[in-house]
């Protein structure tokens, strides 16, 4: 109850106006997340995830809350989690500080194997620090973007909400605290796999805030396995290069062999839930 009512307008809205809501902000986050970590439940599926500032549990809670029928970032979790088996093997492209990869990793237990893959070297201390604290085996992290080709780029760094890089240009009415870059390294995915020897994966989780063409281009062979069998892409429209809209990402994706796919929309962004074959549910037990 306490945390509904953290969310309801019309007390945030007389909280930001009497100039308590960084102070009451502070309070609910040690209520939340004592000793700063937040315990989170997805189809019954329990972790727990480092949060350091009242933003980061927002974004978390967010993602994570059943939002009354409206499509969110919990659905398409909860999609991989009622996909998923014992032993598979899912690829995180984008992997943040690990929500996804820490339930996945709970879900497919020690004989299955989360890859990871997230470029911002903060985040990818975080998603390390989020792996221990559940004391996980099964993740493998790579400090990399996955892109059509090689090459080192500059990503653009939300300082607020570091989960909301890019390695795209950043518009230029953002504030000047948003501007901050960190070159990266990008790997073309088809090639890393093989030259690393991992798995063909069974499933796919791309989030990449506007890179989801050069992603998926990458990615084409180990999509197009008919081993790998769902894809969940959180596309990001304002973000995408020019010339490129969600149609051609879809039509991509079609031609990789995904013969299903589930279409919503989460504020500005579009959520593809992908799936091989006729019977999805044979895979699931």
């Amino acid at each position: 109850m306490l945390r509904r009512l953290s969310y309801y307008p019309p007390l945030t809205n007389l909280a930001r106006r009497v100039g308590l809501a960084p102070a009451i902000r502070s309070l609910y986050h040690r209520w939340a997340a004592p000793g700063g970590v937040l315990k989170i439940q997805v189809s019954g599926v329990r972790f727990g995830l480092y949060t350091k500032v009242p933003e980061e549990l927002r974004f978390l809670e967010l993602s994570t809350m059943s939002d009354g029928g409206v499509w969110s970032e919990r659905d398409m979790l909860a999609a991989f989690l009622g996909f998923l088996r014992l032993g598979d093997v899912v690829y995180d492209v984008g992997a943040n500080f690990g929500l996804y990869s820490i339930a996945l990793g709970k879900r497919v237990g020690e004989q299955g194997q989360i890859i990871a893959f997230e470029p911002l070297s903060r985040n990818f201390e975080r998603l390390k620090a989020n792996i221990q604290l559940n004391d996980l085996k099964n993740i493998r992290c790579f400090p990399n973007a996955l892109g059509e080709r090689g090459a080192r780029m500059e990503m653009y760094i939300d300082e607020e909400r570091p989960w909301r890089s890019t390695l795209l240009p950043k518009p230029s009415n953002d504030s000047a605290k948003s501007r901050a870059m960190e070159v990266v390294e990008v790997v073309e995915g088809d090639t890393f796999r093989i030259m690393r020897g991992l798995p063909v994966p069974c499933a796919v989780k791309i989030d990449v805030e506007g890179f989801e063409h050069s992603v998926v281009g990458g990615l084409r062979h180990t999509l197009g396995d008919p081993r790998c069998r769902l894809l969940g892409c959180a596309v990001h429209p304002a973000l995408l290069p020019s010339g490129i809209t969600p149609d051609h990402i879809v039509a991509m994706v079609r031609s990789l062999g995904f013969t299903r796919i589930d279409a919503h929309t989460e504020g500005a962004e579009q959520h593809f839930v992908c799936y091989k074959g006729p019977l999805v549910a044979e895979h699931a037990v």
